[in-house]
């Protein structure tokens, strides 16, 4: 089982192209320290984008095969460039793979270095090129929290009639019947609903006994705003990234403090 991780900025399948000018080449199995030609194809693209500009080769083809940990910068310099590949069978990711697995109990567990302190972190997880659910609680649907904002939203002035304050924009009351003690707000992040747009946040801490969740960092409205429309989606939120939430084969929960992904 080839398993993969990452964070996605594009997949892109690249269409068969026909070279008759000098062109530099890329392949997933190729060296950097190669000369970019068809028998000695570099390993990067950022590699080969790089050697274009030094020798002003405006044609770069990719070799069939899957590349990873993939980011390019382009320039005015690199007008004109063309980036092609083989047999429309050419994928990208931004993302590295991932095949330290351990089995622990009943998953597989993987160290991935960087994700305490956040210098790397991801929310998208592959196994056999399809996507994994993330552990989230509840399982299916979404909580309905207790917070209240009774104050009017002033569309015309693009506003609240009362500003809310950072503790209003940063804080929700649940229902301890939905979330116990033992959730780890170093790892748990939410979805918080409002009325046409959506609010992810982190965890800066959970009070048990005022039952409240304090976000890392505000929400765009306060918790509860245009519930007072009668609008049942502005009550709810999800629980995202949760080792409660690992309740059924598939899921996956990535645990920063001890940097080790579970699936």
């Amino acid at each position: 089982m080839k398993v993969l991780f990452y964070i996605v900025y594009s997949i892109i399948l690249f269409f068969d192209f026909s070279c008759t000018e000098s062109a530099i080449y890329v392949a997933s199995d190729g060296v950097d320290v190669g000369s970019g030609t068809s028998s000695h194809p570099f390993a990067n693209i950022e590699k080969a984008i790089e050697f274009s500009r030094e020798s002003k080769i405006k044609q770069i083809i990719l070799r069939e095969g899957k590349y990873f940990d993939v980011s390019v910068h382009l320039t005015k310099n690199d007008s004109g460039l063309i980036i092609s590949g083989e047999n429309n069978k050419v994928l990208l990711y931004s993302g590295k793979s991932l095949d330290n697995w351990k089995k622990e109990g009943d998953w597989l567990v993987a160290e991935v270095p960087g994700v305490r302190d956040r210098s790397h972190d991801f929310r998208l997880f592959m196994v056999n090129d399809s996507v994994r659910n993330r552990a989230r609680m509840p399982e299916t649907a979404a909580f309905t929290h207790l917070s209240k904002w009774d104050h009017e939203w002033m569309s015309s002035q693009g506003g609240w009639s009362t500003k809310p304050t950072e503790e209003n924009l940063t804080t929700l009351l649940y229902n301890p019947q939905d979330i116990g003690s033992t959730l780890d707000v170093d790892n748990a992040e939410l979805t918080v609903f409002h009325m046409w747009d959506d609010s992810y946040v982190g965890l800066k801490a959970i009070d048990t006994i005022a039952h409240k969740l304090i976000f890392a960092h505000p929400a765009t409205h306060p918790a509860g705003a245009f519930s007072g429309w009668g609008v049942e989606k502005a009550r709810k939120y999800i629980v995202w990234n949760t080792r409660e939430g690992m309740t059924k084969p598939g899921q996956w929960y990535l645990d920063r403090s001890s940097e080790k992904l579970y699936y």
